[in-house]
């Protein structure tokens, strides 16, 4: 082999691994993305149930007040 033969193949070799290593880069990269995104969904379904049974204990407290009013009143008056 001649040296500028033996410059090409590694050339080309180096080359090959350069373009392996970005996409193996860049399919960190997405994999980073990802996890960050599937904690900021998690998070959010977790709020979102937590205020839901929240707002809903709330809301029972205040129409479980209002119905025994209501029957104190219907009591009252008959």
């Amino acid at each position: 082999m001649k040296v500028k033969e033996i410059k090409r193949v590694l050339k080309s070799f180096m080359m090959k691994l350069q373009a392996r290593d970005a996409k193996e880069r860049q399919a960190m990269e997405w994999r980073l993305v990802a996890l960050a995104l599937d904690r900021m969904f998690f998070v959010l379904y977790i709020s979102t149930i937590v205020a839901f049974f929240v707002t809903s204990s709330l809301i029972y407290q205040i129409h479980s007040v209002e119905f025994a009013e209501s029957m104190d009143d219907i009591i009252e008056h008959t």
